[in-house]
């Protein structure tokens, strides 16, 4: 007489997160299944599994908020899950306030939690067109004290534009006086 045991492992399906990340920067997520199966995703939480397919997609992360998302794997059986996805403001940091001497470069660098071109506006007119980049020399030509634009785009158009100041003097003179 030959006995065997058989060990059935109920069907199971996680859509991952709870998911986090930025306006505007697509947000990655990942489910999985003990089952073969073909993935369908709910991005829209209106029931509807039509918004992709695959094991992993990217979240659109256009508007702000908490939102629902689904997971459906359809194999020898269906599964369902359902995670949330946070989308926080996208920020840019300027950094600074910013010290320097007239006619002496004084390094500006500025942080983004979108991957997108850095705008620089230097002479305040409203143009964001006099340097690129996160990392930028500013030049003063005077003293006193400037406000510097940056702006940041992303995919989604704008993202953000915020200013910081920086001070300028003349350089110190040293005075040698002696018999």
């Amino acid at each position: 007489v030959y006995t065997t045991s058989v060990t059935v492992q109920e069907a199971t399906v996680d859509a991952g997160g709870p998911y986090a990340g930025n306006q505007y920067t697509p947000i990655l997520l990942t489910g999985s299944s003990n089952m073969s199966g073909f993935y369908e995703w709910d991005l829209d939480n209106d029931g509807q599994y039509d918004d992709g397919v695959g094991e992993s997609i990217f979240f659109p992360a256009d508007s702000l908020g908490v939102f629902n998302v689904g997971l459906r794997v359809t194999g020898p059986l269906t599964r369902t899950s359902t995670t949330t996805v946070l989308v926080d403001p996208a920020t840019i940091d300027t950094g600074g306030p910013y010290f320097g001497v007239v006619g002496t470069m004084i390094p500006l660098t500025a942080t983004s939690t979108i991957n997108g071109p850095f705008e620089w506006d230097f002479d305040n007119d409203g143009q964001y067109d006099d340097a690129e980049g996160s990392n930028v020399n500013f030049e003063p030509t005077s003293t006193g004290v400037f406000t510097i634009g940056l702006r940041v785009n992303g995919p989604g158009g704008l993202i953000d534009a915020t200013s910081v100041t920086v001070s300028s003097s003349t350089a110190p003179t040293a005075a040698i006086t002696g018999p």
